[in-house]
């Protein structure tokens, strides 16, 4: 009887190389056995073996399990690079490289979709980017023997900005790979850990495992979206794109031959092969385990990806309540925007199943739809809100942060009730976060800008300020700048003298070790300055000498940024700091102005700090800032360029103005124009000498008019627009200046003195006739702060009221000789200001008009201004708080005027004289005799004092107006009159 060796020796050759044909296994088996496996080569093995056997819901588990090993193996290649040194193998992130690359051009040329989760988000490495393309070169395919997208543990990598979202509160095991996810100062995800439970049932089980991988996965830019395709070519498209994927084409044979050397790659194709065949087949949970699946891989063939999403926004209704969320994250994460019908079919499954949802159903479909960002219906979030706000006590700190980071990303205000619970809820979630949660939840506030009661402030400090020096330095430079911009949303200063004395001394240790990096410095500087902490001398010199060696590591937007908290802090930097800021940002102008904010934050430090850049970065400048003209420059932006190239004295040519001036009109336009920006850009435009058209200046009439009426107009602006339209020879209708005085009473009650003293010359200037009533009301509002005036500014507010009373007598004596038909009289020359001559020093004209006496009283302040007046300024007098200049020029102007002092002005301006007389000289003292002699009258006054009588010969050609830079402040207000006096004695006698 022939044994089993000899009939296997008797089998033929060609019998023995036969292949064998694969054992079909049950459905529950193939998936307990997908799970199973422990690498990706066994996983490729039974996928090749039995995907012919294969039904729908296996290829969803696959999928997702190809993913997690594809993350281990890339966990244990980074802990082996980091442990031994030695390189790790080629991942499937790096055999793509030029895949990614490619797809990275596309989204940066998109522009919208998921960029508005932040304009400084960045995204992290932690997830790998499949491309498989039949174009694809043979190294590039050796290079995917041991692809793989990774999934970075905490302790495996150096902190980042995303790396700071791992979620180590959730249960799981530490040891599967915990990824990361988060963008700065953006979108924030977590990393729950995922771990095998018993074996509840395939969909269970496929749909945790793709939460927690889709958890673990980065948030990317996408791509904008392409144009669809009908529903009934949906899987002929699918097909054509995957084989496409998979290596069909001329370089087919190739690929394949390639994809035999890589696991993970081979298995991709296969499961994108079974499931283009059976599309149609597939019901909604294992549509969404795939694109969960494919999301967690960074699949980037977007045909394959659109329309996967098509076939399952018609079958989004089977889907459970645990994969919505999974569907729209991926969504995201593949940069696929989804379609207004996509976006209807998940709103209706969601409003339907969002009873069922639990704290990370409900945190997850918030972030992704922040991170969508395009068209989201507003009553999907408001359903959102509503059924979260019971539940957000169950949240984790990560869960809080995702959810607040998406309705920042849509810069939604959530309601009143929700901020309230929301409060509650982080409250009690900030007792069990660790220092990566802490920053991520400083971070989402603020994003979101939520108002942070007492309560919740004062707890979120101290659990910060008692983790703070346990931290990281990338956590503690992190934590700081998210208090600061915490701090810069609108809420008060979050540090006091004790809690700041610890920052400093936590940071000061660290900065001596040297251990933050050249962005950290960066952040960290930043959050101070936002804190309104201003650092010892000793701190700073320590800074700078540790932000020295970096500056290198910091691109150009990062060194923009140093150098504007820098100039914050008042603390100027050494000029080889300075060489290399400006050597790097004229190196690249082109991307610094990309982001108008960040030109406009460097330009403004560069002011600050008295720097004057050299002619070649200021040409640089210019050349580069003309499409940011053209294109998107923001209102502040461009006030803060035309101010610097002012400061510095640079005109720029005509083809850089005429985009000025149309920029500006676009921003007029459009209603965007700020009343901060406006007058910045009037009185830049003033310096560089422009002169606007008739066009443009009634436009911007129109525009200040309308923004006048609104709370953002300050009571400081009415005065510097005043001045500028002056400055730049503006000549606005009484009827617009009447409007803009009477605009004033809605901020009456914040203008102070400086204001007044501003506002009145550039009244008086403009020639505005204004009201009686406006001006009783500023007479009776201005009195009692008289006291508060300095010298300079008594006398401006003197004349200025003189003046414009004057030109509201000279308004209604023209009404009533028109009405009588007579010609209309002339405008003062003093008042209008209108040609060099007056401006420098010309005296008031006396009022063609005046034939009642009604009109003749109305010309001056009322008796009560006037005594207040006497009263602040003999007060200055007793503490000797008038200049000899400031004396004389006081006297020359009252005596203009037609006043006559009171007796203890007189008395006061005697002492203060004869005190003077001990230090001035001879001509000096002429100068003030010949003023003060018109004022007494014939009255002779006594100085109080122990001093001797004093003789004053009065000159005979009059004081000066203006004396010195004392008349400086008031050269575009007020102009002192040239007084001719006789040769008279002033005899000031002295009393013991």
């Amino acid at each position: 009887m022939p044994t089993l060796t000899a009939a296997s020796s008797s089998r033929s050759p060609a019998a023995q190389l036969e292949p064998l044909r694969p054992t079909r296994l049950s459905a529950p088996v193939i998936a307990r056995l997908i799970r199973s496996t422990s690498t990706l080569q066994e996983l490729a093995d039974l996928v090749a073996q039995q995907a012919p056997f294969f039904d729908t819901s296996h290829i969803g588990i696959a999928l997702l399990h190809l993913a997690l090993l594809s993350g281990r193996l890339q966990q244990q290649q980074q802990q082996q690079q980091k442990e031994g040194g030695a390189p790790a193998s080629p991942s499937l992130s790096g055999a793509t490289s030029s895949a990614a690359a490619a797809a990275g051009r596309d989204s940066s040329g998109g522009g919208g979709y998921g960029s508005s989760m932040d304009d400084t988000a960045v995204g992290s490495s932690g997830s790998a980017r499949v491309h498989l393309t039949g174009s694809s070169s043979p190294q590039q395919q050796q290079q995917q023997e041991q692809a793989a997208p990774g999934m970075i543990d905490d302790g495996l990598e150096p902190l980042t900005m995303s790396s700071l979202l791992d979620d180590d509160d959730d249960d799981g095991s530490a040891e599967d790979g915990e990824g990361h996810e988060a963008r700065e100062l953006g979108l924030a995800g977590s990393a729950e850990s995922w771990h095998s439970g018993p074996d509840s049932g395939a969909s269970t089980r496929a749909s945790a495992q793709s939460a927690a991988l889709l958890d673990e996965a980065v948030a990317a830019v996408a791509p904008p979206a392409l144009p669809q395709v009908e529903e009934a070519d949906a899987e002929a498209a699918l097909s054509r794109g995957v084989r496409a994927a998979t290596g069909g084409g001329a370089d087919g044979a190739a690929t394949a031959a390639a994809a035999a050397r890589s696991p993970a790659a081979s298995t991709l194709r296969t499961l994108l092969s079974a499931m283009a065949s059976r599309l149609g087949d597939m019901s909604g949970s294992d549509l969404a385990g795939v694109v969960s699946a494919l999301g967690a891989l960074r699949f980037s063939d977007r045909a394959v990806s659109e329309q996967l999403l098509l076939a399952l926004s018609l079958r989004l209704y089977e889907c459970r309540a645990q994969e919505l969320p999974n569907v729209l994250v991926a969504a995201a994460l593949l940069g696929v925007p989804p379609d207004s019908d996509f976006r209807l079919a998940f709103y209706r499954a969601v409003r339907a199943q969002v009873r069922r949802f639990g704290p990370r159903e409900l945190a997850m479909t918030l972030w992704a739809y922040g991170a969508i960002g395009t068209d989201v219906l507003e009553e999907a979030v408001l359903v959102l809100l509503e059924n979260s706000r019971p539940k957000l006590g169950l949240f984790t700190p990560l869960q809080l942060a995702k959810a607040a980071q998406g309705l920042a990303a849509l810069r939604y205000r959530p309601p009143a009730e929700w901020v309230e619970a929301y409060n509650a809820a982080m409250r009690a979630a900030l007792r069990r976060c660790g220092s990566r949660e802490l920053c991520a939840l400083l971070l989402a506030l603020a994003s979101l800008q939520v108002g942070l009661d007492d309560t919740t402030r004062a707890t979120l400090l101290v659990h910060t300020l008692r983790v703070l020096p346990s931290l990281e330095p990338s956590e503690l430079a992190l934590s700081i700048a998210a208090l600061g911009r915490l701090t810069s949303a609108g809420a008060p200063a979050l540090l006091d003298l004790d809690m700041s004395g610890r920052v400093l001394d936590a940071t000061a240790a660290a900065l001596r070790r040297g251990a933050f990096s050249g962005p950290e410095l960066g952040q960290l500087l930043e959050g101070l300055t936002r804190l309104s902490l201003q650092p010892p001398l000793g701190w700073m010199q320590d800074y700078v000498e540790a932000l020295q060696p970096r500056l290198r590591e910091l691109d150009a937007r990062q060194l923009s940024g140093v150098l504007g908290s820098l100039a914050a802090q008042q603390y100027r930097p050494q000029p080889e700091m300075q060489a290399v800021v400006l050597e790097a940002t004229q190196a690249n102008m082109q991307q610094l102005l990309s982001d108008t904010t960040c030109a406009a934050s460097l330009v403004t430090a560069l002011r600050r700090l008295s720097i004057e850049p050299p002619p070649a970065w200021v040409a640089a400048l210019l050349d580069a800032s003309r499409s940011a003209l053209k294109n998107r420059c923001a209102d502040l932006h461009l006030a803060n360029l035309a101010g610097s190239l002012a400061a510095w004295g640079v005109v720029p040519d005509g083809r850089w103005t005429a985009r000025l001036m149309w920029r500006s009109t676009v921003l007029m336009k459009e209603n965007q124009m700020s009343p901060r920006a406006l007058v910045a850009l009037l009185q830049a435009m003033s310096s560089l000498g422009l002169r606007p058209n008739e066009a443009w200046t009634a436009l911007c009439l129109r525009a200040a008019l309308v923004r006048a009426s609104q709370p953002s107009f300050e009571a400081q602006h009415f005065s510097t627009l005043m001045a500028s339209l002056h400055a730049l020879g503006v000549r606005p209708p009484q009827e617009w200046l009447l409007k803009m005085l009477l605009a004033t009473y809605r901020c009456w009650g914040r203008f102070g003195v400086s204001t007044w003293s501003s506002l009145l010359p550039a009244l008086v200037l403009l020639q505005a006739r204004a009201p009686l009533s406006w001006l009783q009301r500023f007479e009776s509002s201005s009195a009692p702060r008289l006291a508060d005036c300095s010298a300079l500014q008594l006398l401006t507010l003197l004349v200025s009221a003189f003046q414009l009373h004057q030109l509201h007598a000279a308004g209604a004596v023209a009404t009533a000789g028109t009405a009588a038909g007579l010609p209309p009289p002339a405008p003062s020359s003093s008042a209008t200001g209108g040609n060099a001559g007056a401006d420098a020093g010309a005296a008031p004209s006396p009022l063609p008009y005046s034939s009642t006496a009604r009109l003749a009283a109305s010309a001056r302040p009322g008796a009560p201004w006037l005594s207040s007046w006497w009263s602040a300024s003999a007060r200055l007098l007793g503490r000797m708080r008038y200049a000899p200049s400031e004396l004389v020029l006081t006297a020359s102007w009252l005596s203009s005027l037609g006043l006559t002092p009171t007796q203890e002005w007189l008395q006061a301006c005697a002492d203060v004289s004869a005190r003077y007389a001990k230090v001035m000289s001879p001509e000096e003292q002429q100068q003030l005799a010949a003023a003060l002699l018109p004022l007494l009258g014939g009255r002779g006054v006594a100085a109080r004092g122990g001093t001797s009588g004093a003789v004053f010969p009065a000159m005979a050609g009059g004081p000066q107006a203006t004396h010195g830079s004392v008349a400086a402040p008031l050269a575009a207000a007020t102009a002192g009159p040239e007084a001719g006096h006789g040769e008279e004695e002033i005899v000031v006698e002295g009393m013991l």
